[in-house]
């Protein structure tokens, strides 16, 4: 079914840079907008704007914290929002390794209408680039993570506000082997509504010995811990990213 819709508001940066990738990624979240600018003044940055009347207004742009504003690192290629939890990823940003395999997550809560960085969190590895890579949802964290393998990091919120490792996430078709040998683009796309997650492989080893794009479906636990329920299957979609996860169901995204 097609739809007849009218553009209401072109946004722009108001410091519109080349090559800058304004709108490569956006959510939108409690009436405000967040867009990536993955390039903006070589660093990257994520823009914030709050709907007033019919116009959108930029509340707050947000670039990598002291010490992280390194370019080409990617800040904001990939992040999500939930709530009053904003979590953007940097591909390589280690103070201590600039050039190389350091990624880190940098993690803002709102607080009196302002973005305040509350934790960055370096031990991650590489963290890949493509995708949306990174997921909250609540006091759960989903990250993708390319260090000697591609591996899906499982964060939790404590009592205390701060964000501690949990476990690694593994598709039953997509063993370290695999993923040691090939990119099997697992965790290319993330996504996480309460305790249901959805994990895409883009060329996971299947049955048969062949390869095909596939999505893993996993359940938290209420000990804390994911398990998969299900694998789905599209051999139409070239990576397993063709599925969108809503409240009550998984529908294809055509």
């Amino acid at each position: 079914m097609l739809y007849d819709i009218d553009l209401k508001t072109r946004l722009t940066p108001n410091d519109p840079v080349p090559y800058s990738y304004f709108g490569s990624e956006v959510r939108f979240s409690d009436g405000l907008l967040f867009i990536s600018s993955r390039g903006a003044d070589e660093i990257g940055a994520i823009y914030i704007y709050e709907q007033l009347a019919d116009s959108w207004i930029l509340q707050e742009k947000i670039t990598p914290p002291n010490g992280y504003e390194i370019p080409s690192t990617r800040f904001g290629k990939s992040f999500d929002v939930s709530g009053n939890t904003l979590v953007i990823s940097q591909r390589r940003c280690q103070p201590t390794d600039c050039g190389g395999n350091g990624g880190a997550i940098h993690i803002y809560d709102l607080e009196n209408n302002e973005w305040n960085l509350k934790q960055t969190i370096n031990e991650v590895g590489y963290l890949h680039s493509n995708g949306k890579d990174i997921a909250i949802s609540g006091h759960n964290l989903l990250t993708r993570v390319n260090s000697t393998n591609e591996e899906i990091y499982h964060y939790t919120r404590q009592p205390s506000g701060i964000w501690e490792y949990k476990q690694k996430i593994w598709g039953s078709k997509t063993s370290a082997f695999q993923i040691s040998y090939y990119d099997t683009g697992y965790g290319d796309n993330i996504q996480i509504l309460g305790s249901t997650a959805l994990i895409s492989s883009a060329s996971s080893y299947v049955y048969g010995g062949g390869t095909e794009p596939i999505a893993y479906l996993f359940k938290l636990q209420d000990q804390g811990g994911w398990i998969e329920q299900a694998i789905l299957r599209n051999p139409q979609y070239k990576s397993g990213g063709g599925y969108i996860l809503t409240a009550n169901e998984v529908v294809e995204d055509t």
